[in-house]
């Protein structure tokens, strides 16, 4: 059974390739063809927020790390991959409501690299 450590560094990594995927897509268009820009943006969002969850929970694990274990009432494997999930979860609950401001941060800055057309409504 994978552990929650490595399947978020997975989910950090599909999180990343799904941005170099759109930024391919923006760079290279089919010939002949239009690109849509309908989808991009919700897809956009999405990704940032997935990537601003992951770093809010590798802050989080850090963070616990530094937390000294006092070996008396540890529970094991058990605890670590309770408090694992349980970050995850205040990961993903801290970026939907607030967040850090990375989603932001990376949606103005990857959205101004798609061109004009997108900012201006379709190039109007």
């Amino acid at each position: 059974m994978p552990d929650a450590i490595s399947a978020n560094s997975l989910q950090m990594q599909q999180a990343i390739n799904s941005l170099s995927k759109m930024n391919m897509m923006r760079e290279r268009p089919t010939t002949g063809q239009i690109p849509s820009t309908a989808g991009k943006s919700a897809d956009l969002k999405n990704a940032c927020a997935e990537l601003e969850s992951l770093f809010i929970f590798q802050l989080l694990k850090e963070m616990r790390s530094t937390i000294p274990k006092s070996g008396f009432l540890t529970g094991g494997r058990g605890e670590e991959l309770y408090t694992s999930m349980f970050d995850a979860q205040i990961a993903r609950e801290m970026a939907s409501e607030r967040g850090i401001g990375l989603s932001t941060l990376l949606m103005d800055r990857l959205g101004s690299a798609s061109g004009p057309e997108e900012k201006n409504g379709g190039g109007e």
